[in-house]
Order: C-alpha cells, then sequence, then structure tokens
C-alpha cells in the first residue's frame, strides 16, 4: 500500500463511521430544536400570580359581564404588545370559566 493510499485511509471516514457522524449531526439538531420548543411553550404558558378573592362572591351575571370585560382588555392589551398584562387577563378569564361552572 503506498502512502498517499494510507494516508487517504486515514483521513476518509468509513461509511459505517460516515453514517454514524450524520446520525449524531440529526440527532444533535433535533434536540436542540426540542429544546427550544420546550422552553418557548413553557414561558407562553407561565402562570402570573393573581389575587383572585375579589371574584369569589359573584353571580352568575356578574361572571358573564366581568369576562366580556377582561376579554376587551385582554385583546386591548396584546395590541399594545403588553403582553404579561394580556397572559394575566387570560388567567383571569380561565379562573372566572371555571368559577362560572360551580355556581350554575
Amino acid at each position: 500500500m503506498s502512502a498517499s493510499r494510507a494516508r487517504t485511509l486515514l483521513q476518509l471516514p468509513t461509511s459505517l463511521e460516515a453514517q454514524l457522524l450524520e446520525f449524531r449531526r440529526r440527532v444533535w439538531i433535533v434536540k436542540s430544536i426540542e429544546a427550544t420548543l420546550v422552553t418557548a411553550y413553557e414561558a407562553d404558558y407561565f402562570k402570573v400570580p393573581l389575587d383572585l378573592e375579589e371574584y369569589e362572591e359573584y353571580s352568575a351575571e356578574k361572571i358573564d359581564e366581568t369576562i366580556s370585560q377582561l376579554e376587551r382588555d385582554m385583546r386591548e392589551a396584546a395590541k399594545r404588545f403588553e403582553f404579561e398584562r394580556a397572559a394575566e387577563l387570560r388567567d383571569r378569564i380561565k379562573y372566572l370559566r371555571e368559577r362560572e361552572l360551580q355556581v350554575t
């Protein structure tokens, strides 16, 4: 075997090694994407601490009115790019909808 042929064999990975390297590269990319998506998901559904005691004594009609008002406020906050405020309002709406089921 010539010296140049030996160098070529040492420098070029075998077909199996090339496939393994490609597999590792793809797995790393998938894991990186998954980690990013999980972080984005967690950030999107972060629960904002709320003081909800004021809604405890609301009647079903008052809950409906309040939900309508909060939905309008939430849309306005989102239009103004106040996403933390919109998330807070979203969580209040969710709480009131659950409370509405209990009242009716």
